[in-house]
Formats: structure tokens, C-alpha cells, sequence
């Protein structure tokens, strides 16, 4: 997790800080424990190309950051990414009511259905 939240803070500290507040290390482990199967074969530097290269993240995670608390974690980065290669994986695995994932999917241009495709 703490690799997760240091390319967080990297790649939002430039106009947007992180606060103490805003970290919720719970809620960012039960959604990591959910995706532990992905995260294992998870490319770091992948990872890190996608949030790096795609100026988009950081503007939806902004945009995002005030009305949806899920947008303020670090695990968001990873989730996003999780959405853009494997959609449907991230659907299934998630751990929460999936209204609470459907935003993220739409910010990202993604359709969020609860149905494979």
C-alpha cells in the first residue's frame, strides 16, 4: 500500500495536496484486499505509465476529490488503471455497494454495467 500511496501523493503534490484528513488507510486496505489476485500481477511500471501519461487521471481525481470520498484515496489510482485494462474484473471484485464504483467508471469514459460483456 505504501508504494500505492507514495505514486499518489507524487503525482497529485504538484497542485493538489493530500491532507491527513483526506487518507483513510482502512478503507484504502479493504479495497486493495479486494483485488489482492490483480495487484499480484500488477506492473508497477505500468502503473506508473498510465498515471504518468495520462493527464486525465489527475483532472478526474480532482474534479472528483469533493464529492466522492473514493476519489481522495490512493487506491483510486489503482483502480483506475484496474478499469482501463480489465473493466470487468474490477466490477466483480469490488466490495462495496457498486454505486459507489460507478462514478469512477463514468468519469473515465467507461460504461459500467453489472453484466459481463
Amino acid at each position: 500500500m505504501s508504494q500505492l500511496a507514495e505514486l499518489f501523493a507524487e503525482s497529485m503534490s504538484d497542485s493538489w495536496t493530500l491532507g491527513s484528513d483526506s487518507y483513510d488507510r482502512r478503507c484504502n486496505e479493504f479495497i486493495l484486499d479486494a483485488y489482492t489476485s490483480m495487484v499480484d500481477e500488477l506492473d508497477w511500471n505500468k502503473l506508473r505509465e498510465f498515471v504518468d501519461g495520462n493527464s486525465s487521471v489527475k483532472s478526474i481525481l480532482q474534479q472528483g476529490a469533493d464529492k466522492h470520498h473514493l476519489y481522495r484515496q490512493p487506491v483510486s489510482l489503482l483502480l483506475m488503471y484496474l478499469i482501463s485494462v480489465a473493466p470487468v474484473k474490477v466490477r466483480s471484485y469490488w466490495p462495496l455497494t457498486k454505486e459507489l464504483l460507478r462514478p469512477l467508471f463514468t468519469d473515465m469514459g467507461v460504461t459500467f454495467t453489472t453484466e459481463a460483456p
